[in-house]
């Protein structure tokens, strides 16, 4: 595909809205998956186990799975993880701002940590949320709840319908909710 085409399909590859932090930069999630056949196969499986299974369900209720669509296309996923100062693992960061840790005791891998090395810029990004009989019996939501590439301006809701297109191409079927830019 095109970088046109990409950028109709996706939004344009845009650097972050935020500030990146340099642990972002240095450490990528240990959980990081780019999605082909194989790694499909695993993210279907433990979505598919998370309703079923009582040791999987708070988990997957009480955290995320970042996702992230780079300049080639290529969707990266992973949980968001905490890691201390010499890029040690800690934990997965909690959905509820409750159960988080101070700002000052954590470094958590967001959106730009999914990048390939090198790369700054991305298309849209956002979370799969397990939401149980949340969307039209869709337990998995994928957002644009990103505010580095998410919800920036340009992204509509057509390029987070293209995103859902890429994991539907691997039988995973997600509801979405869309959140406007914020300008």
């Amino acid at each position: 595909m095109t970088s046109t085409e990409l950028d109709e399909l996706y939004g344009t590859c845009d650097l972050p809205a935020r500030p990146v932090a340099q642990h972002e930069l240095n450490y990528r999630p240990m959980s990081h998956m780019t999605l082909n056949d194989e790694t499909a196969a695993f993210l279907k499986s433990y979505m598919d186990q998370a309703a079923p299974v009582k040791l999987y369900h708070p988990s997957a209720q009480t955290s995320h799975i970042l996702w992230l669509i780079d300049e080639n296309g290529v969707m990266h996923i992973a949980v968001e993880e905490i890691i201390n100062e010499d890029g040690t693992l800690i934990g997965v960061l909690p959905k509820s701002i409750l159960a988080r840790p101070p700002k000052d005791e954590l470094r958590k891998l967001g959106h730009p940590s999914l990048l390939p090395p090198g790369q700054t810029k991305a298309r849209i990004g956002g979370e799969i949320g397990y939401d149980p009989g949340g969307h039209d019996g869709r337990e998995w939501c994928l957002t644009n709840e990103s505010g580095r590439f998410g919800t920036c301006p340009g992204r509509t809701e057509a390029h987070l319908q293209a995103a859902c297109g890429i994991f539907e191409d691997f039988d995973i079927y997600l509801a979405y909710e869309f959140y406007s830019p914020v300008n």
